[in-house]
């Protein structure tokens, strides 16, 4: 859960590795992070839960991000 994440607007890197978050949906409060460019997931749940998270993440919910886990995402999620 990323609640009150909302509180930080102009956050550009943000580090949740390692935490128990094991569903896209703790992260909605993200689509507040317009700035956001760089965004650490590794070592949760989800990553096993969706293989394809990278590319989840930055369709619905933080279009901005480009680099997920050290990984360049592209724009249009090749």
């Amino acid at each position: 859960d990323v609640a009150g994440i909302q509180s930080f607007p102009n956050l550009q890197e943000l580090s949740l590795a390692n935490n128990r978050i094991s569903d896209l949906h703790a992260l909605e409060e993200l689509t507040t992070l317009h700035w956001l460019e760089s965004i650490k997931l590794a070592g949760n749940p989800l990553v096993w839960k969706y293989p394809d998270y990278p590319y989840l993440l930055k369709k619905r919910l933080v279009p901005a991000v480009d680099s997920i886990d050290g990984v360049t995402i592209s724009q249009s999620g090749d």
